[in-house]
Order: C-alpha cells, then sequence, then structure tokens
C-alpha cells in the first residue's frame, strides 16, 4: 500500500466524524427547522455529505499517485517567487480587511 493511500485511511475517519461536527448540527438543525419534511431534509443532507466525503477520498487516492510522481522534481524558481508573491498579496488583504472592518463607525440605531 502506498504512503498516500496508508494516509487516506488514516484521515478518512477523522473526515467522518468530521461529518458529525458542531457545525454541521447546526447546519442539520437550520434545514430541520426550515424545512416541511424535516426527516426526508436531514436524511438527504447526511447523504450527501457522505457521497461528497468518498468522491473527495476517492479523487485524493486516484490523483495522489500522479501527484507523487509529479512532484519529484524541484519546483522553479519562478513558481516560487509566485507562489510568494500571492501568500504576500493574501496575507496583506487579510490585514487589510482586518483593519477596514475596525474602523467601520458604529450604528447609532443599534
Amino acid at each position: 500500500m502506498s504512503a498516500l493511500s496508508t494516509l487516506l485511511f488514516d484521515i478518512l475517519p477523522l473526515a467522518f466524524g468530521a461529518a458529525v461536527s458542531p457545525t454541521v448540527l447546526i447546519g442539520i438543525i437550520l434545514i430541520l427547522s426550515i424545512s416541511d419534511r424535516p426527516k426526508l431534509s436531514g436524511i438527504a443532507f447526511y447523504i450527501g455529505s457522505i457521497v461528497i466525503l468518498l468522491v473527495v477520498a476517492v479523487a485524493g487516492i486516484l490523483l495522489g499517485k500522479g501527484v507523487a510522481v509529479a512532484s519529484s522534481k524541484p519546483p522553479s524558481v519562478t513558481s516560487a517567487y509566485i507562489d510568494l508573491a500571492i501568500g504576500i498579496f493574501l496575507i496583506l488583504l487579510g490585514i487589510w480587511r482586518i483593519n477596514k472592518k475596525g474602523s467601520e463607525a458604529p450604528d447609532k440605531n443599534r
């Protein structure tokens, strides 16, 4: 068994556990509270979540073999600079958004 398959089999139970996390439970509570047929909506939500997790796992297994072979050569210097520039841009964008949100005037109607 390849290292990627071993890793996926180690992480897959955690992914299924995340499907029952509090965030998902909040979503399911919202679905159940606004639906005309809550049982059907809840079951469809969980089946959809499991199908998506399985599709992602299978895609990871199938595509992971090609990635392991393609990643045998080091990235080019140009690619490294592009990654660095995008990273710096995203960090600055995050800082700008935090500062912009903090500088908004409070609503006097509240």
